[in-house]
């Protein structure tokens, strides 16, 4: 195994009800528990994304306009735009 690859033990502790739906699943997928903890673990670190990288955060503060009223009225200034040409 690569160094890449070296796992390091982790102890959890359970909920009883947690602990058998996890052993019913991983039973389910034919994996171990260990396995499908490893599974749901990378899935939901990939799907966090720090808040200095998500997309959606960065906009805030963007707008420098005099509107003060554009988070009540976004809709109607995005019709403005539109109807203007501009996209």
């Amino acid at each position: 195994m690569s160094a890449t690859k070296a796992r390091v033990p982790l102890q959890v502790y359970l909920d009883r009800p947690l602990a058998i739906r996890l052993a019913q699943v991983a039973e389910q997928r034919r994996l171990s528990r260990s396995e499908l903890v490893r599974s749901i673990l990378t899935d939901a670190l990939l799907q966090s994304v720090p808040p200095d990288e998500d997309p959606l955060l960065q906009i805030i503060g963007m707008g420098t306009g005099v509107k003060t009223d554009a988070a009540d009225r976004h809709d109607r200034y995005l019709q403005l735009l539109v109807g203007r040409g501009i996209r």
